[in-house]
């Protein structure tokens, strides 16, 4: 992959490029956090040659401040390389969104998973096995997906971010939809505090499905966003159903 000069795109450039296709957007903080490279000041100029050189280009809303999408040339890039992309649309998820990719790339970078994907880059894909039927006319898809090795089988796992406790009535569709599913073999909750756990947890004692709460498992949301890889140790499959972390 070139710039439009003929110099080659760096590595970070590359992997920037990457997680824009999978997410659809990346902000200036996820830029200087993963991607960038050297003190702050390059870090900035970087981000300004990338959006002059059209690989991205500023969030096109004009409250959305320091968010980029792929840009033209960036697009151009992406389809000549044979990849796809992702596509964000709603201001409103921007942040949801970074926060599940950003924890699934820190796990890819650490060997722990084998691929993701984020729930845009799964509809866009139009992978209907992944589709959670919430109620009669009603689906949704996991916030993203992991493929893990477990004792030379490959397994899939889904990611549910939670920011907020949203109660027991929308946790009960949701778990009565991957009960029905046999396309998840693991289920991680991401969860803001105890209540919101405590609430997952009534609507399995409820259920009353010993294989759905074999399946899944908690993370505390402050160890996602700060180190996921630290916390879940180098056994994907060993610590997803167990992984209870500080969220008690």
């Amino acid at each position: 992959m070139k710039y439009k000069n003929g110099r080659e795109l760096g590595s970070d450039v590359i992997s920037a490029v990457r997680y824009v296709t999978k997410v659809g957007v990346m902000s200036r903080v996820t830029w200087y956090a993963l991607f960038g490279r050297g003190n702050l000041r390059w870090k900035q100029t970087q981000w300004k040659f990338l959006i002059d050189s059209k690989i991205f280009r500023p969030y096109p809303c004009d409250i959305i401040e320091d968010v980029v999408a792929l840009g033209t040339y960036g697009r151009r890039l992406v389809a000549k390389n044979g990849w796809k992309y992702s596509v964000s649309f709603q201001p409103s998820e921007i942040h949801h969104d970074e926060k599940v990719g950003i924890g699934l790339w820190k796990l890819e970078r650490a060997d722990l998973i084998k691929k993701w994907m984020h729930q845009k880059e799964i509809k866009r894909k139009g992978l209907d096995s992944m589709k959670l039927q919430i109620r009669k006319k009603s689906y949704k898809y996991p916030d993203a997906i992991f493929l893990f090795e477990n004792q030379g089988k490959e397994e899939v796992a889904a990611i549910e971010y939670e920011a907020r406790n949203q109660g027991y009535y929308r946790y009960l569709p949701m778990l009565k939809a991957y009960q029905e599913s046999a396309n998840f073999d693991r289920i991680l909750f991401v969860v803001p505090d105890k209540s919101t756990k405590k609430s997952i947890q009534k609507v399995m004692n409820t259920i009353r499905d010993e294989t759905l709460v074999k399946k899944v498992g908690f993370i505390d949301a402050e160890i996602w966003n700060s180190n996921p890889v630290i916390h879940l140790g180098r056994s994907v499959p060993a610590t997803v159903p167990e992984a209870q972390t500080s969220v008690a």
